[in-house]
């Protein structure tokens, strides 16, 4: 087994499960992240909700410690905005140890989770969201990392045929994963994970408790009916009961009355008479939808557009999440939709858009794939569609979609 030095150095001139030289790793992929404070609890104890998740971790954090044993892998399963990132904060700190975060759509090569694995201290935790999305090549790359802690490396020589297998030690550490849905990830990664918990719906009282621990973190001082309210419009994600108290920031009187939160919500489009279910332009708001929320919006504007739209099963459709059927002269024709509902800086690479590709021609009766975002796209990304019957719809486009049929009703 080699050092970590050592394995940095062959990885970075050398083959990680495919990786050539021209295509080597970036070390720059991922990082180590400050944990946070302030909103995030100070402990398992402080954590609100969630008492089957904090009840199964704390006991497996402890049991590591008594054990003297790095913590095993786990897997969160739940949407965006329900705390899946701040447990992982959150076991980090417990455990004392580093985290390093990363989303698996900006991993677009071997090399790079190989570099990001190899980086970690033992007993690390590597959070990787939504770990469901990553390429297969990719998956072969953390499989070995995973089981068996090591680095599976095709070493070659410049200009040489074929190089020479080695399997280079990495010290141990903890996966966290977080998906929206189990029935997304590989069954490679599922083997590996030895926890897998799910994520439940904040009840009422939960979310008036949260919502005012948001407000106070961002120094918004409400009053007790507009606490109420926020709870309310969250409707069980607090997520989005951020995104509602960054809106009731700009509310110049404090404390923050229940009627200056409906009239400046109302600016928003946020009807303060039910749970937000309307989709703003604003693209902070829709993207803190999950996902299967997002494709009803998308598959809804299509209806809107003229389309007959259908989304597809959860898993087994090679990526794509609507069909759909235009009937009309010339653009008329089947055509095939992936949505990909991320955050702002969260750009999509060209794994993911040759993945569709491989979903499109696999099809072969569809005229034309689409593919939409919340954020956008890659360089790269844009240069493989360019020249293919593939569209790319980023935030911007998605929003001028919008504007111009109006926000779908469900």
């Amino acid at each position: 087994m080699k050092s970590k030095d050592e394995t940095s150095d062959l990885i970075a001139s050398g083959v990680a499960s495919g990786i050539t030289p021209d295509n080597a790793a970036d070390p720059s992929q991922g990082e180590n992240v400050p944990l946070e404070t302030g909103v995030l609890p100070r402990s398992f104890d402080d954590m609100i909700g969630q008492k089957e998740v904090v009840r199964r971790l704390s006991g497996l954090v402890e049991l590591a410690r008594r054990r003297g044993e790095v913590l095993g892998h786990a897997l969160l399963v739940r949407p965006d905005g329900c705390g899946k990132r701040t447990t992982a904060h959150l076991i980090a700190r417990e455990l004392g140890v580093n985290l390093r975060a990363t989303d698996a759509s900006q991993i677009e090569r071997a090399g790079d989770l190989a570099a990001i694995v190899n980086d970690l201290d033992e007993g690390d935790v590597l959070l990787i969201e939504n770990v469901d999305r990553l390429q297969k090549v990719l998956v072969e790359v953390l499989l070995p990392a995973l089981r068996d802690f090591v680095l599976n490396i095709i070493v070659k020589a410049p200009n040489a045929k074929h190089g020479r297998s080695m399997r280079l030690a990495i010290k141990p550490f903890t996966l966290v994963g977080t998906t929206e849905r189990k029935s997304d990830c590989p069954r490679e990664i599922l083997s590996a994970v030895h926890a897998l918990l799910s994520f439940q719906q904040y009840n009422a009282s939960e979310m008036v408790e949260l919502s005012a621990r948001l407000a106070a973190h961002s120094g918004v001082s409400l009053e007790p009916p507009a606490s109420a309210l926020v709870a309310r419009l969250a409707d069980g994600n607090p997520g989005r009961a951020e995104t509602i108290i960054r809106r009731l920031d700009m509310v110049e009187k404090r404390p923050v009355s229940e009627h200056d939160a409906k009239e400046i919500l109302s600016l928003f489009g946020i009807d303060s008479g039910s749970p937000v279910q309307t989709f703003e332009e604003i693209p902070t708001e829709w993207a803190k939808l999950s996902g299967i929320d997002f494709e009803k919006l998308i598959a809804a504007l299509l209806n809107k557009m003229g389309f007959i739209a259908e989304m597809t099963k959860a898993s087994g459709d090679g990526g794509v999440d609507i069909e759909a059927k235009l009937d009309r002269p010339i653009i008329g024709g089947r055509y095939l939709f992936q949505c990909k509902r991320f955050a702002a800086d969260n750009l999509i690479g060209s794994p993911t858009v040759r993945e569709f590709y491989g979903a499109l021609v696999a099809d072969r009766k569809a005229v034309k794939g689409i593919l939409i975002t919340t954020s956008g796209f890659t360089p790269a990304a844009r240069e493989f569609a360019a020249n293919l019957h593939i569209e790319l719809i980023d935030g911007n486009g998605l929003s001028k979609l919008l504007r111009e049929h109006g926000q779908p009703s469900e």
